[in-house]
């Protein structure tokens, strides 16, 4: 889980075993180098089954940098509407079998 900080996709709560050097609470991102902005804007999708059939994924840092093969993301609402930050999971290889029903299942734990 993420917050949205000037410009930046702070982690607030973070279950990710071998990847502590790349996430963990309280370290953050640029909006612009990973996926939430994008999924904000509706520029990517929020179930994503393989980063690399996806240019804009391709093309971003985090998928240089952190072993994303599907990723799966929502957008966490305040009261008032505006975004507070992003639920997301991801795997590092690609997972054909994403689908709505599994999204459903994340927006429950959300």
């Amino acid at each position: 889980m993420s917050e949205f900080v000037d410009g930046r996709s702070v982690f607030r709560a973070v279950d990710a075993p071998g990847l502590e050097y790349l996430v963990a609470p309280g370290g953050s991102n640029a909006l612009e180098d990973v996926y939430c902005q994008p999924i904000v804007e509706g520029r990517l999708p929020n179930i994503i089954q393989d980063t690399s059939e996806i240019e804009l994924c391709r093309s971003m840092p985090i998928t240089k940098v952190a072993p994303i093969g599907s990723h799966m993301s929502l957008p966490i609402h305040r009261a008032d509407g505006s975004v507070y930050g992003m639920f997301c999971c991801l795997s590092a290889k690609p997972k054909p079998g994403l689908n709505q029903r599994d999204f459903d299942m994340m927006g429950l734990f959300a």
